[in-house]
């Protein structure tokens, strides 16, 4: 029998971050011209996806949202963002990746808007076609300095007694493995805005962070 697979894996010594940053990748002038964009083009009260991949409304996630996709607009932000998470997945992650359809801009903008604890995966026996590809990688923009808004905590369950709680801040990306439990509590005043990316591969959806440096 021949297989890929070793039977002393841990030779490699490769960790898998919880989640990884990156600050100032983005300009001042293109984190505003984004926002502008994301703000002209509206948004909707947000839906959740079912194992069957069925979309609803549902109070784990009360907040606005919008789908974006390539084009000539936004060419600037994919191709920039694209060549990121690239440089972030070989440092970190070494993931199986091959790309991401589109970004989800999204506001916490009402009192108690949140987003519960979910993964960014899908999974399931009858996911739709459309969403069969894994996510692997996650990957949050922040569009909003901290002093915009009270509350909306974001942090990770690694255990029932163990959360993580990154630091929020306009211009840093968060990029983490898809399977992590996370969440955004609820926003108590203000607007916290934020854009939220998948990348798949022959399975994944990410978020990355990186240990507090920005090059």
């Amino acid at each position: 029998m021949k297989t890929k697979l070793i039977f002393n894996p841990n030779i490699p010594n490769w960790t898998t971050y919880p989640y990884t940053f990156w600050d100032n990748w983005y300009t001042d002038e293109e984190l505003e011209k984004l926002k502008a964009y994301c703000v002209k083009e509206g948004t909707e009260r947000a839906m959740v996806v079912s194992e069957s991949g069925k979309a609803f409304k549902s109070n784990i996630r009360p907040c606005n949202t919008k789908f974006h996709y390539y084009n000539d607009e936004l060419s600037w932000f994919f191709e920039k963002t694209a060549e990121l998470i690239e440089t972030m997945n070989d440092n970190f992650y070494q993931f199986d990746v091959w790309g991401f359809e589109g970004f989800q801009y999204t506001e916490y903008a009402e009192k108690d808007d949140r987003y519960g604890y979910h993964m960014d995966m899908i999974t399931g026996d009858n996911v739709p076609e459309y969403l069969r590809a894994t996510r692997k990688l996650s990957f949050i923009l922040m569009l909003s300095d901290s002093n915009e808004y009270t509350g909306g905590q974001f942090d990770f369950n690694v255990s029932e007694e163990n959360l993580i709680v990154p630091e929020q801040k306009k211009g840093r990306v968060l990029v983490f493995p898809s399977f992590m439990l996370h969440r955004v509590n609820p926003v108590t005043s203000g607007v916290r805005k934020s854009d939220r990316k998948s990348t798949r591969l022959n399975s994944s959806h990410t978020d990355i962070s990186r240990m507090p440096s920005s090059a």
